[in-house]
């Protein structure tokens, strides 16, 4: 018995070490990190992805529904429907600002907003965008 009391204590680690790396070989490995952790950092990485998806859509809603309820954005509108020329739409908001308008699309609610007196030199245009815009009755 007393020659295998020496052969145990020097067996022992390389048993344990062994059952160690037995052990090992049971959970799978990927260039040398542990299944588990990667899956911990993909759960991370999928968590922030998601957080700054999740920002970008709240804040693009919020800046598009900013955009969408302004007035620089009625006054747009509001050409696009008359089907106005970029120098008619210049000459409106050259208009709106010549008469200290509030509101460039304050041109649209009034034909007296687009009185012929009020820029000069350009008589002409200004009736033809009164008539396009409120008709003959004016």
């Amino acid at each position: 018995m007393m020659t295998l009391q020496p052969t145990i204590a020097v067996l022992m680690p390389q048993i344990l070490l062994g059952a160690r790396r037995l052990g090992d070989a049971s959970r799978p490995r990927v260039g040398g990190a542990d299944t588990g952790e990667i899956i911990f950092y993909l759960v991370i990485a999928a968590v922030v992805i998601a957080t700054v998806c999740v920002a970008l859509f709240v804040a693009s809603r919020v800046h598009h529904g900013r955009l969408r309820h302004s007035q620089g954005m009625l006054f747009s509108a509001l050409c696009r429907i008359h089907h106005l020329s970029r120098r008619e739409r210049a000459l409106l908001r050259q208009l709106a600002a010549r008469s200290q308008l509030a509101y460039p699309a304050q041109v649209f609610t009034e034909p007296k907003w687009l009185d012929t007196n009020r820029l000069r030199g350009q008589e002409a245009e200004l009736a033809k965008l009164r008539q396009q815009l409120f008709g003959d009755g004016t």
